[in-house]
């Protein structure tokens, strides 16, 4: 019989890189990939690590969940006081007749399969890793709310050229960190020779909403990046008007001039 399994997720803003690193002694290392580090410290103890900046802790107690924390923020260099989290559990049940099933915040397998941990511990970091990107939508959402609040009420917007640029690179870089991190579109390939666990993963990424949540993501960044264009563009075209009339202003000046100095 195997315990229950407590998974804790975090998210940190930051890409992790696996290649010649080294966990110490006390790891046993059971993958090492440029995606995906997973390492064993005791029996069904693990720390799921992936590149896109999740971290899935099994089976640790608290103190040593933070002492580890602070260890791995040192070797990749990320902020411990900046991050997601979500939970999840994970129970053996024998007698549950069924391979899986899925609740609220858990999933049920009838037995232990590593695999099967594997797959759920990723879909948890898939998961509290779209959390992270929803808030810095979110944060973009407010901020195109205020500039078109700006454009209805006062017919242009105040912002400076560089101010725009960043607000639009902000968006793009994270639309493409987006879909750099986050491969929710291709079945692992632990998937592919069990069965049972290719549709635990498909009803797990359903249960998770990983699909719908990130296409709803991308279409709200698609929609702050289109209002950011027009903004910009609008903004073009006032300076190229500024600078057309001061053209014109400083023709008709000389003309002017030489009208003036002709008569005198």
């Amino acid at each position: 019989m195997y315990p229950a399994f407590d998974l804790n997720a975090y998210h940190f803003s930051k890409r992790m890189h696996f290649k010649n690193v080294s966990l110490g002694d006390k790891f046993k290392v059971l993958v090492h990939t440029p995606y995906e580090l997973i390492v064993e410290k005791s029996e069904n103890q693990y720390i799921f690590l992936y590149n896109f900046g999740s971290i899935v802790f099994a089976n640790w107690n608290p103190t040593e969940k933070e002492e580890i924390l602070q260890k791995l923020s040192t070797l990749f260099s990320l902020n411990i006081s900046a991050y997601k989290y979500d939970d999840y559990i994970i129970e053996i049940q024998p007698d549950s007749g069924t391979n899986h099933r899925l609740d609220f915040n858990k999933v049920v397998l009838q037995k232990f399969d590593f695999e099967a941990v594997r797959i759920v511990a990723l879909l948890i970091g898939q998961s509290v890793a779209l959390d992270y990107y929803q808030s810095i939508t979110v944060d973009l959402l407010a901020e195109t709310k205020d500039i078109s609040e700006e454009l209805r009420t006062k017919g242009k917007s105040t912002r400076n050229i560089k101010s725009l640029v960043k607000y639009m690179g902000a968006c793009m870089s994270t639309k493409q960190n987006l879909t750099d991190d986050l491969y929710i579109y291709d079945e692992p390939d632990e998937t592919w020779d069990n069965q049972n666990v290719s549709k635990l993963f498909e009803e797990a990424r359903r249960h998770l909403e990983i699909q719908s949540r990130f296409k709803g993501i991308y279409y709200d960044l698609d929609l702050i990046q289109q209002s950011s264009e027009m903004v910009a563009d609008l903004i073009h075209i006032r300076k190229q008007n500024v600078l057309e009339l001061t053209i014109v202003a400083l023709i008709a000046f000389e003309v002017i001039w030489l009208l003036v100095d002709k008569i005198l």
